[in-house]
């Protein structure tokens, strides 16, 4: 969210969580600017890593705004050393 202020300059962001059967879902999707290029620094760059933790997937997509896609699984969620 503060992504899409402060970079996105976004008015309006809509955030939705899903509990699906395996997996819960967070879509977020925002009303700014976008980008024609997605650059990985600092924050999206922290955002996989703690998605990763949980054993989940993290996407980026910049169309019509600027939208994150998470995907955490019920089970199994953090990593077996």
């Amino acid at each position: 969210m503060t992504n899409a202020l402060r970079h996105g300059h976004a008015s309006h962001i809509e955030i939705h969580l899903f509990d699906e059967e395996e997996k819960y879902m967070i879509i977020m999707q925002d009303n700014g600017s976008g980008c024609k290029e997605i650059h990985y620094g600092y924050g999206l760059k922290q955002m996989h890593e703690r998605v990763a933790i949980l054993n989940g997937t993290i996407h980026f997509y910049s169309e019509e705004g600027f939208r994150t896609v998470v995907e955490i699984p019920k089970i199994g969620g953090k990593k077996d050393d």
